[in-house]
Order: structure tokens, then sequence, then C-alpha cells
């Protein structure tokens, strides 16, 4: 197939526009089986292997760990997107506070980590439409595309919208790069229009979000991987032998010695339940008769679950070096608490992955800043992600930092800068502009003004 070839589908009786999607169909099933697993760990619902030693009794209790939701979710959390810079219409701005684009930027994020790609769906009839959601994350359980390694983006894309419960046949909607954006359906075998739109973005409106891409896998890495799943089997089955062992050893193993066979049995010659026999508070025995020697009790020893706590705490450490994430995050806590420079230290490399994942999912970004500007009829030239720091530093910290930069005047003290390092929301950085315009007063802005002018008065301080 050759990808560098923008896919046209108005001609519907086109064999290899037919081919095109059916293929892009056909990757749809070839991945979901693997994308329904990766799900399965997050959402604590995979299929642990059992035990060999243990019986099912105690198996089929169901035991979960939830470690795979949080190397995503640790991950996920410092990725907080904050817009665009360098547009100066205010478009992207006003659309990022009222569109909902930090939700679907969260939902593409985690969607990106989980399976190793996500989608962006640009809709350019929202704006003639007046409707808000022009920007929505979808889904690889249901969407997939064609990528175009010269371009850098999807030429061709499809999302599954629903199924025929008698047929199983789907209904898509596919797009492509310069003609039409429509809803497709499979009738006898043959693709036919249900409702077709043109597409005046002439590109595609589907954007690719990648996790860890390389050269030879550029469709992306979920951050679940083998050694995160099998950490995650090895801890489940060590907690279900912790269980185990604490039923077992919920009350005291005792043991009898030289006992009739009417002590474990009621007065009627009934034999007593075993729980009743392990559960009772203490065993009585008669005085022996001519010839039997005394009954004896005792215990067996019970085994702590110091055994099973070591070895989840040596896989924890062992997935903390997989995901780079810092161990305390997966319950593993020391004695001693570790000082606020320890930790930086420990969290560097979760940073430094952080960052990499800012500039993969940047660039997808991007490319959504720039189709959104073109829905609006805009240049999209100078525009970049804004991103809050990977980072977790003290406000005391910043807060210093920060004013040696201003006193330095290498940070101008009002700028929009120098309150995204303070961590100073947008809405309250409007606020604080308004508010200082306020204070000034009139008089006190028509001197500032007239010294802006004129300049200082001779031997004026």
């Amino acid at each position: 197939m050759n990808l560098t070839a923008p896919l046209v589908l108005s001609d519907l009786a086109d064999t290899s526009t037919r081919g095109k999607i059916d293929a892009m169909l056909q990757r749809l099933d070839a991945t979901r089986r693997s994308n329904q697993l990766k799900q399965a760990y997050y959402d604590f619902e995979a299929r642990i292997p059992r035990s060999p030693v243990l019986p099912i009794a105690w198996q089929e209790a169901r035991q979960v760990c939830g470690w795979p939701a949080t190397v995503i979710d640790v991950l996920e959390e410092r990725l907080d997107l904050l817009g665009w810079r360098g547009d100066k219409s205010g478009t992207l701005e006003a659309l990022f506070r009222t569109g909902g684009i930090d939700l679907e930027a969260t939902l593409g994020h985690l969607d990106a980590l989980l399976y190793g790609v996500a989608f962006l769906q640009i809709d350019p009839h929202a704006v003639a439409d007046g409707r808000p959601d022009l920007v929505t994350a979808a889904s690889p359980l249901t969407t997939t595309g064609i990528w175009d390694g010269q371009r850098r983006r999807l030429v061709a894309a499809l999302t599954i919208v629903e199924r025929d419960n008698t047929t199983d046949q789907p209904r898509v909607i596919a797009y492509a790069d310069d003609e039409v954006t429509g809803s497709l359906q499979k009738v006898a075998g043959v693709w036919r229009w249900v409702d077709r739109r043109l597409n005046p973005l002439g590109r595609t409106p589907v954007v690719q979000m990648v996790n860890r891409p390389r050269a030879s896998r550029l469709g992306g890495r979920s951050e679940i991987t083998r050694p995160v799943r099998s950490y995650t089997d090895q801890a489940v089955q060590t907690l279900a032998g912790m269980r185990a062992n604490r039923d077992f050893y919920a009350y005291p193993q005792r043991w009898a010695e030289n006992a009739p066979d009417d002590l474990f049995a009621d007065d009627d010659g009934t034999p007593k339940p075993g729980w009743v026999t392990a559960m009772a508070a203490m065993l009585t025995s008669g005085q022996p008769g001519p010839g039997q020697q005394p009954v004896r009790f005792g215990s067996f020893a019970s085994s702590p679950p110091t055994p099973f706590l070591d070895q989840i705490s040596g896989l924890a450490t062992q997935l903390a070096g997989e995901a780079a994430i810092p161990p305390h995050y997966f319950g593993l806590l020391t004695d001693n608490p570790a000082s606020a420079e320890a930790i930086r230290n420990i969290e560097s490399r979760l940073v430094k992955r952080t960052e990499r994942r800012q500039t993969s999912f940047g660039w997808a970004w991007r490319e959504v800043g720039t189709l959104v500007l073109a829905a609006h009829g805009q240049d999209a030239n100078g525009i970049s992600v804004h991103w809050r720091a990977a980072d977790t530093p003290t406000v005391a910290a910043e807060a210093d930092a920060t004013v040696k930069l201003v006193q330095a005047g290498v940070l101008p003290p009002r700028s929009s800068v120098t309150y995204d390092r303070l961590r100073i929301t947008p809405e309250d950085q409007k606020q604080i502009a308004s508010d200082w315009v306020s204070n000034q007063g009139p008089l006190a802005a028509l001197a500032s003004a007239v010294t802006r002018q004129a300049g200082p008065a001779d031997g004026a301080a």
C-alpha cells in the first residue's frame, strides 16, 4: 500500500478506496485483542494465571493489584496541557477554556499511555454549525488511520460509530485529505453513503498522538509493557498466597493425641463440623479410663506473612525501575522520610520521561491547533504548545528563583511567563492585571503616562 498517496473517498466504486477502508477495519480487528488485554490490566479485570499449588477454593476469590493503573496515572497526572501560545487572535485560548479541550486532553493522554496511540478528531463543521465540541479524543479501539511518513500526519482515518446487531457490519465515519468526510455503511458487501459533507480543511481532520515512538515502531508502545504485566501477575499470585496464609492461620491449628472419637461428636454421635472444632475456645477431655493414655492437646506455630510482604516489596522495587516511578508511589515506605532534595533526585527519571511525552504529544497538539485555526480561517504560524512544568518544586523554591530572575532583569515582573513560573492560572493572571489597572487610579495613571512620554525631570530620582 502506497502510504504517500492521498486517500480519496468520493469514488466508492474504486477498488483501492474500498480496499483501504477494509484494510483500516482489519487493522482495528488485528489490534483489538492486544488493546483489550492492556485495558483489562488497567481496569483490574485481567485474568491472572492460577497458582498450581493453592487450592481452587482459595483462588476463586478475585484478587487484584492496581500497579498497572499506577504506572499510567502517575505519568498522566504530570501531563497538564495549558493551551497554546503565539496565537494573536486569541481563538485557541478562548476555545481551550470553553470547548472542553482540557478534558479531551486528559482522555487522549490516558489512551495514548495505555494503548500506545490515541487520536484527536477536529470537526471541520463545528464552527459553521455553532457547536463548541470542535476537538474530541477518540479511542484506538474504534479509530485508526493511514500514516504518511513523509508528511508526518494521517492521510486517511475512520471511526466505527456503531455495529449492526444482525449483520455485525459497522457504520463508520471516514476522513480524507481533499474531498469528503462522511458516514458510510456496508450494505450487501458494498460501501454506501449514509450522509456526506465536504471537508473544508484540505487535510485529514484526525491527529495521531503516539506514545514512545521509534523509527522501527512509529505506531507507539504502551506503558503497560510485558515486564509490567509479569510483575503484576506475580504480585497477584503472591497476594493470593498471603490471603490463603491468613485464612489458614486465622485460628491456631490444634492437634490432639490419644483423643477418643466421641470428643469430636455431639451427644447423639453426629460428628461436629470442622469449623466448630477449629474455632472452639477450649477443648476438654474426661479422665482416661483404665489402660488408656491421657489425651494431650497442642497447637502448631502460625506462619507470619513476612515472606509474602518481602516478595511483594521486591516486585514493587523491580517495577519501579521498569516504570521510572519512585518506589514510595507503590506504598514502599521507610522509617526515615526522604528530604525534598532526595525526592527530587528520585523523581528525576520520572520528570525526564514526562518531558519526553510532552515533546511527542506536543507535536500532535500543535497540529490540532493548526487545524483549529484553519477551521476558523486563520493562520497558525508561530503557535507553540504550553505545558505545565513536569517537576514538583516547592512553592518557596520556585518563588525564590523567580524573584532572583526578576531582580536580575531576566524576567519582567508582570509577564505571563513570570506568572506561569509561579503556577498562577490564566484566569488569576487576568484578574491580577485588572487589579493593577484599577488600583492605580486615574491621577496616577495620567502621571505615569506623562512620565513615559516626557521622561523624568532633571534631578528627579
